[in-house]
């Protein structure tokens, strides 16, 4: 594979370290141009080799639109985009409702499924299935949908555990609805629409997206991209929906894609997740008893009881101290069975503020940060592989890292 020196404003940053780590890892280290200058070198460094021990297969930085930054493991490939496949079906409702196929974002869905014109159901919007508020029962991770032969009907069938608008709660199940909202709007299948609208004029002509057993395209995941092609969506986004002059989403829903959606969790917009510049993570005494008292597990229980009155500055420092003293948090229930399960990251009582970046993350630690302010957009990316430690190679403080090449800023 070719490999370049990495140039800051026409000044070589390389270091002996970083090109030894390149060639050892058949990493491909890309130039840049004055458009970079304001960017730390020392943040480069730091984020090169935490790119490597974090086994990431690719990462890329542009800012103010040129590559920076580049690394991949090995020959590019495409990589399977997780949950972020989430957000290119959120650009795929904007463009259907500037179409005008989609009447707005407050549009029930029993326009698009009649059977779900029932109870509580009938309540559902749009805005509900984008916002995490639907209110459709789940499961919590993928099994049951992948079990179900059509993931659309699979949603329509489910139960609703809480009102529409009620409650947030992540759900794959219910974001497979858009599959087939977009298809009953548009007349087409989701992949292809997205092609379309999207790909076609974006020129990204690999990618691959899997459909279940009755042809919907999964709203959920499984869309497969190369990361120079994911970073495009990035750069869409930073540029308000214009790609080339075309504004292919309007610039009205950029910004309601990535404002708080619901008054529940601040950090989630329309299938975005939104960045804070400081968060503060409490632990108190009175939590702990709370989730004592709900039945976590008993090794959870000692975890929180050696944590309890700390706060943490981050999610990153809150589950290095978790995952310190108890290493399994991501993999068992945190309660006992038949008791409502949540994510450790709930455990602390989280404050954030001063929201300027969002993006868009997936299982394993597929990432696309958004840094508006900073005019910075970067994509990780990582394969399924044996031996995946979720502690190790999630690259959770990914964002942060990003965040630091323009130390200066703002």
């Amino acid at each position: 594979m070719e490999r370049r020196r990495f140039l800051m404003g026409g000044v070589s940053l390389t270091a002996a370290a970083l090109t030894t780590r390149a060639a050892a890892s058949g990493a491909y280290l890309g130039p840049t141009n004055e458009a970079a200058s304001g960017i730390s070198s020392k943040a480069l460094l730091a984020l090169s080799k935490r790119t490597q021990e974090t086994k990431s297969d690719a990462l890329l930085v542009f800012h103010r639109g040129q590559k920076v930054f580049e690394y991949y493991s090995g020959r590019p490939k495409p990589i399977p985009l997780m949950s972020c496949t989430k957000s290119i079906a959120s650009l795929a409702v904007g463009r259907a409702i500037a179409d005008g196929n989609i009447k707005s974002l407050d549009q029930h869905v029993y326009d698009f499924f009649p059977e779900m014109k029932q109870g509580r159901k009938a309540e559902m919007t749009v805005r509900h299935v984008l916002s995490m508020t639907s209110g459709i029962q789940n499961e919590g991770v993928g099994d049951e949908v992948y079990r179900a032969p059509d993931y659309v009907r699979l949603a329509i069938a489910a139960e609703l555990s809480s009102a529409p608008g009620a409650a947030f709660e992540y759900n794959n199940k219910a974001v497979n609805l858009l599959s087939g909202i977009i298809h009953a709007a548009t007349t087409q299948p989701l992949d292809l629409y997205v092609r379309d609208q999207f790909f076609q004029p974006m020129e990204i002509e690999s990618w691959n997206w899997d459909r279940d057993d009755a042809g919907n395209a999964s709203a959920m995941a499984d869309l497969q991209l190369y990361p120079e092609d994911f970073a495009k969506f990035g750069l869409l986004m930073i540029n308000g929906g214009s790609w080339e002059g075309k504004h292919l989403v309007s610039e009205a829903w950029v910004k309601q894609s990535v404002a708080a959606s619901q008054p529940f969790d601040p950090q989630y917009g329309l299938l975005w997740w939104r960045w804070p510049k400081k968060s503060v993570g409490v632990l108190s005494e009175a939590r702990v008893a709370q989730l004592l008292g709900a039945g976590v597990n008993p090794e959870f229980a000692k975890a929180l009881k050696n944590l309890a009155g700390r706060s943490f500055s981050s999610e990153f420092e809150w589950h290095r101290a978790l995952g310190a003293i108890y290493p399994t948090w991501n993999k068992v229930s945190l309660f006992s069975p038949g008791l409502l399960d949540t994510y450790a990251t709930d455990a602390p009582i989280w404050h954030h503020s001063n929201f300027d970046g969002y993006g868009a993350v997936g299982y394993l630690g597929q990432y696309l940060v958004i840094l508006p302010e900073l005019q910075l957009v970067a994509v990780r990316m990582i394969s399924p592989f044996e031996g995946y430690d979720f502690n190790q190679n999630r690259f959770e403080d990914f964002a942060t890292s990003i965040r630091a090449l323009k130390p200066d800023a703002g």
